[in-house]
């Protein structure tokens, strides 16, 4: 099978599988894609956001290891992408990592995407407002509530 033969079947089998409220499959063919992604050259927005779909599927499952490995992975590929990418990332693996109650690298992980997230659209905008809220709570140590 050619490889963008392989590709086409693993984004085809994530996306149907997760459409059938099947995470647990969706989950290892996002997977799958992670490794083939890994194995040949493949733009890194393709990458970060399967990551991204990999922690996302994890929280569905109540794997927050998962979700943070997939998390941090996508924070280190996400540097030479655009801000607002970057700090999606960041915010991502700062919920996970609230989520997981590891407070004070979160609270890092959170001041850093809210810093970009301001640059972009401003400390009054309702989006930044409602992440600092989100830091304000790991701050305070609050669980739960950051993945909802």
């Amino acid at each position: 099978m050619s490889n963008s033969s392989e590709l086409e079947r693993l984004q085809f089998l994530a996306s149907s599988r997760k459409m059938e409220g099947d995470f647990a499959g969706a989950l290892k063919a996002r997977q799958s894609l992670e490794g083939f992604y890994d194995e040949n050259f493949v733009d890194t927005i393709q990458q970060v956001q399967n990551l991204n779909q990999i922690a996302n599927l994890s929280i569905l499952l109540g794997d927050l290891m998962e979700a943070q490995r997939s998390s941090r992975k996508s924070v280190a590929l996400s540097v030479s992408l655009p801000e607002e990418t970057k700090a999606t990332c960041l915010m991502l693996l700062s919920c996970v990592l609230a989520e997981s109650e590891e407070f004070k690298e979160a609270t890092v992980y959170a001041e850093r995407a809210i810093e970009i997230f301001e640059s972009i659209f401003g400390a009054e905008n309702d989006f930044v407002a409602y992440r600092k809220h989100d830091l304000n709570r790991m701050r305070q140590e609050s669980l739960g509530g950051y993945l909802d």
